[in-house]
């Protein structure tokens, strides 16, 4: 379904907040549902090159989605990724910025160190990390660490 559950933090003098405490913006928490963020794109052993490899993802909501927290991780044959999405290894974890922004109906690409595409990623994990042609799970992980918002199979 396409429903999105979130929740407004308004403080006012009226809820007991002193002027002092009072923050100028609101907090949203959104959960984003499981059809929000798509992993549209794998390519792995690309140009004959074993590490040459990417995962783009793609924001299929109308806004800006913010990816800090959430973390994109694999997993090779056999290794179930948990309900919760906390097996296998982290490639890419979107923490080192505070803003890693997906504009609505955007792409968002993710690569090895060794990518050689005409496209810039935008994010890259170690070549050590090798996508397998069959076999691999790849999925992304919401900042919460709860559960898995999209997940790709080879």
């Amino acid at each position: 379904n396409n429903t999105h559950d979130s929740r407004l933090i308004i403080k006012t003098a009226a809820n007991g907040y002193q002027p002092a405490n009072i923050s100028a913006l609101p907090t949203f928490d959104i959960i984003l549902g499981s059809n929000s963020l798509k992993i549209s794109e794998v390519s792995h052993s690309y140009k004959d090159n074993s590490n040459d490899e990417f995962i783009e993802i793609y924001n299929a909501l109308d806004a800006k989605i913010n990816l800090y927290g959430m973390q994109l991780r694999f997993s090779t044959t056999g290794v179930d990724p948990g309900a919760d999405g906390s097996g296998g290894s982290p490639l890419v974890r979107f923490l080192y910025a505070t803003h890693v922004p997906i504009k609505g109906h955007g792409f968002y690409l993710a690569a090895s160190t060794e990518y050689s595409g005409s496209v810039s990623a935008d994010s890259t994990w170690l070549s050590s990390y090798l996508l397998a042609a069959t076999g691999d799970n790849i999925w992304i992980r919401d900042d919460d660490g709860n559960r898995i918002i999209d997940k790709f199979s080879s």
